[in-house]
């Protein structure tokens, strides 16, 4: 839909007290409505449509009532596509923790994803943060980082009941060993984002959430960690080998294939240590070439034309340079 509108800003006009709105080209009367601080958009621009239809009903002839912008629909597009990404990348964790470690591990491993994001609505409900852009976003950032404590302590288990522990002594050594080293890296992860959280600036106005969010999955995370999944561990973990020989877990095609890389790598650790520092370098001029904006660019189909008189320009002005402009911008779009 279009609208133009006009509005005198130093001069006022007598004949137009008030200043004049257009749609379609036609004389137009502007009802704005906003919904109060905290309330679901869905919900409103539903409830908005069916009140808008009813009043509809009720105009006199020759008079329409036409709905020029719906937040409501921008808000259901953009929270449907980054419930698209959240589950696909859900979907790519959980994929990698099947392969890599197992069907019973990589169960232990999933279920602590879903718990600690409950745990994380049920503080964003708290604290009144809500499913948008940004919350949506650290929680998207927060995906691949949710599932290494819970990875570490699981594997911790499974080494142990390996040497021949049982699954109480493995959950035990998990715990002790490796809760607050975990924790450790949790605070320092958090620590990256706390700027963007207290800055006093209009970036931590709309950005802040990204604190907020990322830093409690975090903390929950590592609480699921080391209080679920040892748990989970010993109810779910598979029965440890007969022999319990600590060395043939490392005897693998796998592992054979890591510890020679790594014996090549030491061998020529000067070779790796330059080509590490150039890949540095290289990375960090590369990011000079990124283009930084706060926010993308905007994908709604809209144009936004300011006509700007003398000061003094009557209302009457105004209006026939906005229908001068209107006639122009019809006809080259024909």
């Amino acid at each position: 839909a279009e609208s133009e509108a006009v509005r005198p800003r130093r001069h006022r006009d007598r004949q137009h007290d008030g200043g004049l709105v257009r749609h379609a080209a036609k004389p137009a009367v502007v009802l704005a409505i906003a919904m109060t601080p905290g309330a679901d958009g869905l919900g409103f621009g539903k409830q908005l449509s069916e009140v808008a239809t009813a009043f509809g009903r009720t105009l006199p002839a020759g008079v329409t009532m036409t709905q020029v912008e719906d937040q409501s629909q921008n808000i259901r597009e953009a929270v449907d596509a980054f419930l698209i990404k959240f589950f696909c990348a859900l979907s790519v964790v959980l994929l990698v923790a099947f392969v890599t470690l197992g069907w019973r591990t990589g169960v232990v491993v999933a279920l602590s994803v879903p718990l600690t994001l409950a745990i994380v609505a049920l503080f964003m409900g708290a604290t009144g943060i809500g499913l948008e852009r940004i919350s949506l976003g650290a929680l998207i950032l927060s995906l691949g980082l949710l599932v290494d404590d819970a990875i570490i302590s699981v594997e911790a288990m499974v080494v142990q009941r390996e040497r021949g522990a049982t699954r109480t002594d493995a959950a035990a050594y998990a715990w002790t060993h490796t809760a607050f080293p975990m924790l450790t890296g949790t605070l320092l992860t958090i620590v990256g984002f706390l700027p963007v959280g207290f800055a006093q600036s209009t970036t931590s106005e709309y950005a802040g959430g990204i604190f907020w969010v990322t830093g409690s999955a975090l903390l929950v995370s590592w609480v699921v960690a080391v209080v679920f999944t040892p748990y989970l561990g010993v109810r779910l973990l598979p029965e440890a080998s007969a022999q319990h020989d600590a060395a043939a877990m490392y005897d693998t095609p796998v592992y054979r294939r890591l510890r020679n890389v790594v014996d090549a790598c030491m061998a020529r650790r000067r070779t790796v240590v330059a080509v590490t520092a150039a890949l540095l370098v290289a990375s960090l001029a590369g990011a000079m070439l990124v283009r930084q904006q706060f926010f993308p660019i905007s994908d709604r189909p809209e144009i936004i034309v300011d006509v700007s008189l003398r000061p003094g320009a009557s209302l009457s002005a105004t209006s026939a340079a906005v229908t001068a402009t209107t006639v122009l911008r019809r006809a080259m779009h024909a």
